[in-house]
């Protein structure tokens, strides 16, 4: 029983510290409920941005390839309402398995663009975001999320 317990207490503790620490290849970010969006940095030559719409006629992830949403540089894009649903099938089936049902990642407060500085919280956002960390390079991260 005691070593159960130590277990737990260890798991606790290299979950909390892992928590603390701040994701430091975001590089721009935003997530306050108006936009939800964040650029990740594996090496200066290897950036992709993302964002995430709930609404509208184009809701759904949209990455391209560097700093910038530039349509000719889209790497993948995940709509909302397709009729495959490759969005809700890649949520449920991959990443509420692997990460839960959300968390917060902490993130430098002077990259943000937005009122809430220091974190992001949005589950979708975060859901990107843990797969991006579980990626070695921008390739590899496409073919984690089914967009090769």
């Amino acid at each position: 029983m005691k070593k159960i317990i130590k277990l737990f207490i260890l798991i606790f503790f290299f979950s909390f510290s892992y928590s603390l620490a701040i994701e430091k290849r975001v590089t721009g970010y935003a997530d306050d409920g108006r936009e939800a969006w964040f650029t990740f940095s594996y090496s200066p030559d290897d950036v992709f941005t993302l964002s995430f719409a709930g609404s509208g006629e184009a809701a759904g992830i949209w990455i391209t390839k560097g700093r910038l949403l530039d349509p000719n540089n889209t790497l993948c894009f995940l709509l909302r309402d397709d009729p495959s649903q490759k969005l809700q099938n890649l949520i449920k089936s991959k990443f509420i398995t692997n990460y839960g049902f959300g968390g917060t990642i902490k993130v430098d407060p002077n990259n943000t663009r937005s009122f809430v500085k220091g974190e992001i919280t949005n589950t979708v956002l975060y859901y990107f975001l843990r797969a991006a960390q579980d990626s070695e390079n921008t390739e590899e991260y496409l073919q984690n999320i089914n967009c090769n």
